[in-house]
C-alpha cells in the first residue's frame, strides 16, 4: 500500500520535481509543496533544496548562482529569522535565500530604490527576542513593524535611530514594558494592546506629540490617567479599555479635539464624566461602560447633554452609577442616518425617555435596569415603525410590574413577562426579594501560613537560586513587597496582590499554598519550566489574572473554583483531549487564550456561557466540528480567533450579530487535514468594529456578497485575507472600499477595474491590476506582482485570476473523459430545459465552471461534487455519473426524474454523498454496492413496502432520511448493525408494531420515527446501547404509543424527547427532574416540559417558551401531550407524498428539509 505522503503528494513525496524545489528536497505536508523555481536553468534536478542554477559539463566545474551582496539589512533580518525561531514560522518563502533579495522574503516590503520599509510577521508563530536594535540601526528607512500576535519579547532600544518608523504593531505579543518607546522620533500608530504592561503610564510617553493611535488596552495599567495626555493633541484614536485605572477621568481630555475613537471601558474610573468631552467635536466612537464592580459604584454623578457632538455614532455608558434625569437636548446634533447605538443600561437613570429620543429607532438605544418611571409618548407611536408599531412601549421598555432579559421587547416571542415587584421601566430580572444568593464552591482547606512563608516556599520549590533574577528573594531585612516580581497593595496592610515571575527560570513545582495569599489578583508565571496545580485555586478569592503559558500545565482540573477569574493565559502547553467543560463555569472571564495545545474534539456549546469574554483565542489546537452558534452570545467579544483547527461546516451567521468585533481568524482549518469550513461566506455587514478578519485556507465557497464587510470603518479596517478558497466568479465592485483584501487562490473570473486603482497604493501605481492579482494564463507564488522581480509570470493553464502555482497538464483523455461523461448526462436529462444551464457545453470554457459543477481543490479538472438541486433535470441519469473517478457528491433533490439507476455504483469509490429527495424514485435497487456512502437522502418520493433490505449492507452510512414515503411494516433488526449511523429520520411513513425488538445503534444522535403507526408500550430497552453522555433528539410523536414513559430514559444527561399525540397516560416525576432536557424546558416548566397533562392542550404537546399548556374546554383527553383539543381518535393524520408538492412550493418545502 502507498504511504500516505505518497497517496496525497505522488512522486513529490520522494522528491521534487526538477524546476521546483523546497528546503527538504521533497513535500512531507500540504503547507510545504514543491515550489516553482523562476531562474532560467534553476533546480535542474530532481530534490533540490535550494532555487539555484547549476551548469555540468565535460570541461567546467558546477556553477551556482553568486549569493546578493551582505548588506547590513540583509544581516539584520538574519538576525530576526535566528532569534525568532524562523524554522517554525507559518510563512518564510525565501528567507535564508542568499540568492533571493531580500525585498522577496515573505513580509518585507521594499521602496522602489530597494530599502526595506516593511516587515509584517502577524500571527506568524515568531518565538524568542526580537532584535530590534539591530533593527532599527541596521534598517533606518523601516517605516512599519507589525509583530502581532507572536510569542516575542520586545524592548525598544535603538529605537531612537528609526527616523522613519510611523506604525508600530506590538499587539498581543510579550511585551512588559514600554521604557524607550518615547526616544522614536515620528511614530504615529502604536498598538500595544494585549500585553503584560503594568503599573502606570511612564509620563515619557506624553512627548510623543506625533502619536495620531495609541492602544494600551487589555494589560494592567493601574493608577490615575494623569492631565498630562491632553499633550497628545493629534490623537484620533485612543484605547485604554480593559486596564485597572482608577481615580477621575481627566477633564483636560476635552482639548483632545482630533479624538474620533476614545475607548474607557472596563476599569475602575470613579466620580462623573467630565463636561468636557462635549468639545471633542470629532468624537464618533465614546465608551465609558463597566466601571463599577463589587469595590467600587463606578461612575456617578449625572449626564452630559453631548449635544456639540455632531458625529458620534456610538455610546456606551452602561454598567455605571450614573443619576438624574437625561438633559433634554441630549445628543441634540446627533446625525440619526449615521448614529449606530448608544446604551446606557444598568446605571440609575431616573424621569423620563426624551422626545428627543424619537429621531432614532428602538434597537438603536438600550435603557434597561435603570430608575425610568416613564416613557414621553411620542416614542411610542406606531409612526416610530419597526418593533414599536408591533408592541410599543414594550420595545423601547417592559413596563413597570414586568421584565425581559432584555427589558423590553424587541422580537417574538421575547414578551414582557408579568413581575410585580417591579417597580421601574425597563427590568432585565424578577426582583423576588425571597431569591438567595448562590453559595461559595467548597476549595481546599487553607493553612496557617505567612505571606513571606508562602513565597519562600515558592522560591525554594521552583529552584530559586538559577532564577534569572530573584533581586531580595528570601532578605529577611526587606519586605516582601521589594522582592523582584511582586507588588503590594497601596492601602497600608503590604499585602501581596501581584506576582509577576514571566521566563525567569523557574524550575520544579509550583506550591498550592501560592493560592493562600489572601489579596493575590493576578499571578504571571508563563515561560518557566514548573508544574502548576489548580485544584487549591479557589482559596484565591481575589485572583483576577493567572498566565501560565509555556509551563508544564498537564489539566485544567480545579479552575471551575476559580470564581472572580478574568484573565487565563494557557497557551503552549501540553492539554490535550476534549475542551475542559470546567472553564465554563468561570462565568468571570474576559479574556481566555488557549493557543498552541491540543485540545481536541468540538469547541462545546457551553462556550455561550462565557457571556464576558472580549478575547478568546485558541488558535493551533486539533479543534474539529461544527462552530458552534452559541458564539452568537458572547456579545462583548472584540477578538475571535480560531485559526490551524479543523473546524467543518459553515461560519454561523449569528458571527454578524458578535458587533464588537474587531478581529475575526477563522484560516487554515485543514491544518489537521480536515475537510476545512465551507458554505457561503456571510457578509458580515453588521461588524462595523472590524480590523482584521482572515479566512484564508479553507473551502468557503460561491460568489463575494456584494454586501460584504460594508459598513465597516475604512480608516481602522486593516485587512481580509479570504485567499486559498474556492469562491468563484467575478467580484462585486462594491467591496473595492477594501483596500487589502486578499484574494489569490481562488476560482475568481472577473475584477472590475476599481480593485486596480491607482489611489490604492504605489504597487498599484506601478503594476496595475496586476498588484491585485495575476489574470488569468499566468500566476506567481503571491497570486500578485508585488515588485519588479516578483512578476506575473505566463501560465496557459491558469484559468483563473490569483493562481499561485502553475497547474501541471493534464493528460487531455482524462479531461476528456470527464467531459464526455457530463455532456452525455446533460443530453440524456433533458438539459436544454435545465433552469441553469451556465457554461454547460461551452468548449473553451473548463468543466470546473459549469452550473452545478464542483472540482477538486487544486489545479486539475476533476469532477468533486454535482451539485444540481431543483434545477429541473428530467429522465433517468446515465450509470457513466459513477465513473467520474473523484467524485464524493450527487445533489439531484426537487428534480422530476423517472427513476435513478444505481447500476455501476460501486464504480464510484469516493462517493459517499447522495441526496435525492422529491425525485419520485420508488427503488433503491443496487445501492448496497456504494461501498463508502455516508448520506443517503431519499424524502418526498414513491418507496413502498417494507424497510429496504438493501441498505443493511452500507456499513459506512452516518444519515440516512427516508422521510416522506410509503414504507410499511415493522422496523427491521439490523437497524443496529449500522455502527456509524447518527440520524436516522423516518417519518411520515406507514411503519407499524411495537419497539420492543428493535435496537438502534450505539451511534444514533438524531431519531425521527413521528407520524407513523407505531404502538405498544415505548420498552425501558429503548436506545439501551446509546452511551449516557450522548447529545439526543428524539421524536415519536404522532403514533400509538400507550402506558408510560419509560424511566430508564433518565440515565441520559441531554435529551430532546417529542412524544405528542400518542396514547400516553403516565409520567414518571423522576424524568420531570432533568432540567436540562428538552432545551431547558424540563427544567423551566416541569413535567408539562414533557408533556401537557389530560385535558390540556399545546401546539408542540408541551409547555414551550412561547407557548403553554391550556386546558381544553370540553375534555375529550384521557392522555397526556395533545396538540388540539380534538379526541385523538378524530384527529386528521396528515399525509405526505411527492404529488402534493409541484413547482416553487415543492421546491420551498424541501429546501426547509434539507440541511
Amino acid at each position: 500500500a502507498l504511504s500516505p505522503s505518497l497517496a496525497s503528494f505522488g512522486c513529490d513525496a520522494i522528491m521534487c520535481a526538477p524546476g521546483t524545489y523546497n528546503e527538504k528536497g521533497r513535500q512531507e505536508s500540504t503547507d510545504k509543496p514543491c515550489q516553482v523555481c523562476t531562474k532560467k536553468g534553476a533546480a535542474a534536478y530532481f530534490g533540490s533544496t535550494d532555487c539555484v542554477t547549476v551548469l555540468t559539463g565535460p570541461t567546467e566545474p558546477p556553477v551556482s548562482v553568486p549569493s546578493l551582496p551582505d548588506t547590513p539589512a540583509r544581516q539584520a533580518l538574519e538576525q530576526v529569522y535566528k532569534d525568532c525561531g524562523g524554522n517554525e514560522w507559518s510563512a518564510k518563502t525565501n528567507w535564508m535565500d542568499h540568492t533571493v533579495s531580500i525585498c522577496e522574503w515573505a513580509g518585507i516590503r521594499c521602496s522602489d530604490g530597494g530599502d526595506v520599509v516593511m516587515m509584517s510577521f502577524r500571527s506568524n508563530n515568531l518565538v524568542g527576542t526580537f532584535p530590534s536594535k539591530r533593527v532599527f540601526e541596521n534598517i533606518p528607512t523601516l517605516e512599519k513593524l507589525v509583530l502581532d500576535g507572536n510569542v516575542v519579547s520586545f524592548l525598544f532600544d535603538g529605537i531612537e535611530s528609526a527616523a522613519n518608523l510611523v506604525t508600530l504593531d506590538l499587539t498581543h505579543t510579550e511585551l512588559n514594558s514600554i521604557t524607550g518607546v518615547e526616544k522614536a522620533p515620528v511614530i504615529a500608530d502604536l498598538y500595544m494592546a494585549s500585553n503584560n504592561l503594568d503599573g502606570t503610564i511612564p509620563p515619557q510617553l506624553f512627548q510623543m506629540t506625533t502619536l495620531t493611535r495609541l492602544a494600551l488596552a487589555f494589560n494592567d495599567l493601574t493608577g490615575t490617567v494623569p492631565e498630562a495626555i491632553s499633550r497628545l493633541t493629534n490623537l484620533q484614536f485612543l484605547s485604554l479599555h480593559d486596564n485597572v485605572f482608577t481615580g477621575t477621568i481627566p477633564s483636560s481630555i476635552g482639548r483632545m479635539t482630533n479624538l474620533v475613537f476614545l475607548l474607557l471601558q472596563a476599569n475602575s474610573f470613579t466620580g462623573s464624566i467630565p463636561t468636557e468631552v462635549n468639545f471633542l467635536v470629532n468624537l464618533g466612537f465614546f465608551s465609558v461602560s463597566h466601571q463599577k464592580h463589587p469595590d467600587s459604584d463606578g461612575l456617578t454623578g449625572t449626564m452630559p447633554s453631548l449635544a456639540t457632538l455632531t458625529n458620534l455614532k456610538k455610546l456606551d455608558f452602561s454598567s455605571n452609577s450614573l443619576s438624574g434625569a437625561i438633559p433634554a437636548d441630549f445628543l441634540d446634533r446627533a446625525s440619526p442616518s449615521s448614529f449606530e447605538h448608544m446604551n446606557l443600561a444598568k446605571n440609575k437613570l431616573t424621569g423620563t425617555i426624551p422626545a428627543i429620543f424619537a429621531k432614532y429607532s428602538a434597537p438603536m438605544y438600550d435603557m434597561s435596569d435603570n430608575e425610568i418611571t416613564s416613557i414621553d409618548p411620542s416614542l411610542c407611536t406606531k409612526e416610530q415603525g419597526g418593533a414599536v408599531e408591533m408592541y410599543g412601549c414594550d420595545a423601547i421598555l417592559c413596563a413597570p410590574g414586568s421584565y425581559n432579559p432584555k427589558g423590553r421587547q424587541l422580537m417574538d416571542p421575547n414578551v414582557c413577562q408579568p413581575c410585580g415587584q417591579n417597580k421601574f421601566y425597563g427590568s432585565t430580572l424578577c426582583h423576588d426579594a425571597s431569591s438567595e444568593p448562590p453559595t461559595q464552591a467548597p476549595v481546599q482547606t487553607v493553612l496557617d501560613l505567612t505571606e513571606t512563608e508562602i513565597l519562600t516556599n515558592l522560591f525554594d520549590s521552583t529552584r530559586g537560586s538559577v532564577w534569572r533574577r530573584k533581586d531580595h528573594w528570601k532578605q529577611s531585612s526587606t519586605s516582601v513587597c521589594q522582592w523582584f516580581g511582586v507588588r503590594c497593595s497601596k492601602n497600608g496592610d503590604s499585602s501581596v496582590e501581584h506576582i509577576s515571575l514571566s521566563a525567569n527560570n523557574l524550575m520544579g513545582t509550583i506550591p498550592s499554598e501560592v493560592f493562600q495569599l489572601p489579596n493575590l489578583k493576578s499571578l504571571v508565571l508563563d515561560s518557566n519550566n514548573v508544574h502548576v496545580d489548580l485544584n487549591a485555586i479557589g482559596n484565591a478569592r481575589k485572583l483576577t489574572s493567572l498566565d501560565v503559558s509555556s509551563t508544564n500545565l498537564k489539566n485544567m482540573t480545579g479552575i471551575g473554583n476559580a470564581k472572580v477569574l478574568k484573565e487565563l493565559h494557557i497557551k503552549q502547553n501540553s492539554l490535550k483531549g476534549t475542551f475542559p467543560t470546567e472553564l465554563f463555569q468561570v462565568i468571570t472571564l474576559e479574556q481566555l487564550d488557549f493557543d498552541y495545545n491540543s485540545f481536541s474534539g468540538p469547541l462545546q456549546h457551553e462556550i455561550g456561557k462565557l457571556t464576558n469574554l472580549k478575547l478568546l483565542t485558541g488558535e493551533k489546537n486539533k479543534l474539529s466540528g461544527v462552530l458552534p452558534e452559541q458564539l452568537k452570545t458572547l456579545t462583548n467579544l472584540v477578538t475571535l480567533r480560531l485559526g490551524k483547527n479543523s473546524f467543518r461546516g459553515n461560519i454561523p451567521d449569528s458571527i454578524n450579530q458578535m458587533v464588537s468585533l474587531a478581529y475575526i481568524d477563522f484560516s487554515h482549518q485543514k491544518e489537521h487535514s480536515g475537510p476545512g469550513l465551507s458554505g457561503p461566506l456571510p457578509a458580515f455587514e453588521n461588524l462595523r468594529q472590524l480590523r482584521q478578519i482572515r479566512l484564508k485556507r479553507n473551502a468557503l465557497s460561491g460568489t463575494i456578497p456584494f454586501n460584504f464587510l460594508k459598513n465597516v470603518d475604512d480608516e481602522v479596517f486593516e485587512y481580509a485575507d479570504l485567499s486559498s478558497n474556492v469562491f468563484k466568479g467575478s467580484l462585486p465592485s462594491s467591496i473595492s472600499h477594501l483596500k487589502d483584501i486578499y484574494l489569490h487562490d481562488n476560482l475568481i473570473t472577473g475584477v472590475p477595474a476599481e480593485f486596480c486603482a491607482a489611489t490604492r497604493g504605489a504597487a498599484y501605481q506601478e503594476y496595475g491590476c496586476n498588484a491585485f492579482m495575476c489574470p488569468p494564463r499566468t500566476a506567481n507564488a503571491h497570486g500578485r506582482q508585488e515588485s519588479d522581480s516578483i512578476s506575473c509570470k505566463p501560465c496557459p493553464q491558469a484559468a483563473f485570476y490569483g493562481t499561485i502555482q502553475c497547474p501541471t497538464q493534464v493528460a487531455l483523455s482524462s479531461i476528456d473523459n470527464e467531459r464526455q461523461i457530463l455532456i452525455r448526462f446533460f443530453q440524456t436529462c433533458g438539459g436544454s430545459e435545465w433552469d441553469d444551464t451556465s457554461n454547460w457545453l461551452e468548449s473553451t470554457v473548463s468543466i470546473c465552471n459549469w452550473a452545478g459543477i464542483k472540482c477538486k481543490d487544486g489545479s486539475v479538472e476533476t469532477v468533486e461534487a454535482i451539485e444540481l438541486g431543483a434545477n429541473n433535470v428530467a429522465g433517468v441519469p446515465p450509470p457513466e455519473l459513477f465513473s467520474l473517478p473523484n467524485l464524493k457528491s450527487i445533489a439531484l433533490y426537487s428534480n422530476p426524474l423517472q427513476t435513478f439507476s444505481f447500476d455501476g455504483i460501486e464504480n464510484a469509490a469516493k462517493l459517499t454523498e447522495l441526496i435525492l429527495d422529491a425525485t419520485g424514485i420508488a427503488s433503491v435497487d443496487g445501492i448496497e454496492r456504494a461501498s463508502n456512502l455516508e448520506v443517503l437522502n431519499l424524502r418526498f418520493n414513491s418507496i413502498k413496502g417494507s424497510f429496504p433490505t438493501q441498505i443493511s449492507q452500507l456499513s459506512t452510512l452516518r444519515t440516512l432520511t427516508m422521510a416522506y414515503n410509503s414504507l410499511t411494516g415493522e422496523l427491521p433488526p439490523f437497524l443496529e448493525n449500522l455502527s456509524n449511523l447518527r440520524t436516522l429520520l423516518l417519518s411520515n411513513n406507514n411503519f407499524h408494531g411495537s419497539l420492543h425488538s428493535t435496537n438502534f445503534p450505539v451511534s444514533i444522535r438524531r431519531l425521527d420515527l413521528s407520524d407513523n403507526k407505531l404502538t405498544g408500550e415505548i420498552p425501558n430497552s429503548f436506545l439501551t446501547l446509546v452511551p449516557l453522555e450522548a447529545d439526543l433528539e428524539v421524536d415519536l410523536s404522532g403514533n400509538l404509543f400507550q402506558g408510560s414513559v419509560p424511566t430508564d430514559l433518565v440515565r441520559f444527561t441531554s435529551l430532546n424527547i417529542f412524544l405528542k399525540d400518542n396514547l400516553i397516560s403516565n409520567l414518571d416525576p423522576q424524568l420531570c427532574r432533568k432540567k436540562e432536557w428538552n432545551e431547558g424546558d424540563v427544567g423551566q416548566y416541569g413535567c408539562d416540559g414533557l408533556l401537557c397533562p389530560n385535558g390540556h392542550y399545546a401546539p408542540n404537546g408541551r409547555h414551550t417558551s412561547n407557548r403553554e399548556c391550556r386546558q381544553c374546554h370540553v375534555n375529550h383527553h384521557v392522555y397526556m401531550g395533545s396538540s388540539s383539543c380534538e379526541p385523538k381518535s378524530s384527529a386528521v393524520r396528515r399525509t405526505w407524498g411527492f404529488g402534493l408538492f409541484t413547482g416553487a412550493a415543492a421546491i420551498s418545502m424541501i429546501l426547509s428539509f434539507l440541511w
